[in-house]
């Protein structure tokens, strides 16, 4: 059999939900391919754990030894409110069917080896899941909040505060943290006049080694001052909700200073 394990049954719009597929077999397992891939509408996907070889162990189930193995891992960010409902996952299995001879003779030992077993193919599917979403709370909402919901981390750097007029600098602005990172937008920062600012070079690193999707998006702008002064960048803020305080919460970088000489 299949299960579908989620590790909670009521998230806020936003909030990761993480499903583990696990198949529990007491037959020999051959091989197996997967028929359809859970679907739902109403979230945004994203493939935590997909095995090439799943690593069988013993378990207890209701009583009953298995062999059980992780096949699938996914974790899921609701776009919308309501009952969402999870499709099931379903599997093309080849498990050994034993072959027992009417009368025992000495060759049963010899013909039991898995080589001269019969296979079949079994179709297993697991359970559908249907989730609540409920929205993040409106009151003491910020009213910068572009969807952000988790645990962030923002800052900024100059690779340099000092320069001259037409030379140009690198500002980075970086936001770490544990969360939806791909389904919000930052605010662009506000650059000063007197800088001539390029589109930015942007990146995302993702940290595989975690369950919760988690990870560093990075911002590179191009600055070239075209007139001597000081001048400052004012911080980035970020407002967010973090689900498992259930708070609403703010990260903003520093203010950067850069002098321009002549």
């Amino acid at each position: 059999l299949l299960r579908a394990e989620s590790d909670k049954g009521e998230a806020y719009l936003g909030e990761q939900i993480t499903v583990s597929y696990k198949l529990y077999t007491r037959v020999n397992l051959r091989q197996y391919s997967v028929e359809k891939r859970p679907q739902g509408v109403g979230f945004w996907l994203e493939e935590l754990y997909a095995p090439k070889q799943p690593a069988l162990r013993d378990a207890q189930l209701e009583g009953v030894r298995y062999k059980v193995a992780t096949l699938y891992k996914i974790a899921l960010f609701p776009t919308t409110t309501g009952d969402l409902t999870l499709d099931p996952m379903i599997l093309n299995c080849t498990i050994e069917v034993p072959s027992k001879s009417r009368v025992p003779s000495l060759l049963d030992d010899f013909f039991s080896d898995s080589f001269f077993k019969r296979t079949k193919q079994k179709i297993v599917r697991s359970e559908g899941l249907t989730l609540a979403v409920k929205p993040v709370p409106a009151e003491s909402r910020p009213s910068d909040f572009t969807g952000a919901v988790g645990e962030f981390t923002l800052s900024s750097s100059l690779d340099t505060t000092s320069t001259e007029v037409n030379e140009a600098v690198s500002y980075v602005v970086e936001l770490t943290g544990t969360g939806n990172l791909n389904l919000f937008q930052l605010k662009e920062p506000e650059f000063p006049d007197g800088l001539e600012v390029f589109k930015p070079k942007t990146s995302f690193e993702n940290d595989p080694f975690r369950d919760q999707i988690s990870g560093k998006k990075r911002w590179e702008y191009i600055v070239i001052p075209r007139k001597e002064g000081r001048f400052f960048i004012p911080k980035s803020e970020l407002a967010y909700f973090n689900p498992e305080a259930s708070e609403w919460k703010k990260t903003a970088t520093g203010m950067a200073v850069l002098d321009v000489m002549p």
